[in-house]
């Protein structure tokens, strides 16, 4: 085969390779998302994720939802912005969910025997759940904003 021929010989043939093709990325895609959000989380609220007994009433409450949902409102965008898809924060909030259950199990049970029900991880998916279906059901970023900013508000003034 030269270089000026077609790797593929029919459409069939080239259908099945780009699909291929697209698979392999929206894999590498969901982990480099996951890695991403996984370093950012845990360097900006990890300690008010790690331990049960840290999640305390003071910076739990107000540290930990600010930094969690930076992320996933950032996939969001881009992937409404780019391809009108409206489910990046639950994409997210899964890839993140994943490596703490891989990092829970493996590092702490794992290495050292330490408790699973002590230091299991924050339960965010129902926000991704909320923040994908306003988006979904309006249609429009500002009023999702306005939406989260507001069941905040709510929320840390009670």
């Amino acid at each position: 085969m030269s270089a000026s021929q077609s790797a593929v010989r029919s459409r069939a043939e080239a259908v099945k390779v780009s699909r291929t093709f697209d698979w392999m990325i929206c894999f590498t895609l969901f982990f480099v998302i996951l890695g991403g959000y996984h370093i950012h989380y845990m360097l900006t609220g990890g300690d008010w994720d790690f331990w049960t007994d840290w999640k305390d009433r003071r910076l739990w409450v107000t540290v930990a939802p600010i930094v969690s949902i930076t992320f996933p409102a950032a996939v969001q965008a881009i992937l409404w912005y780019r391809y009108r898809l409206p489910f990046g924060a639950v994409i997210c909030i899964l890839g993140l969910l994943l490596g703490e259950w891989v990092n829970r199990y493996l590092n702490f049970w794992g290495w050292t025997y330490f408790p699973v029900n002590f230091c299991f991880p924050s339960n965010l998916m129902p926000g991704a759940i909320v923040l994908d279906a306003i988006l979904m059901l309006s249609g429009s970023m500002t009023d999702r904003g306005c939406w989260r900013f507001g069941m905040g508000f709510i929320v840390l003034s009670r």
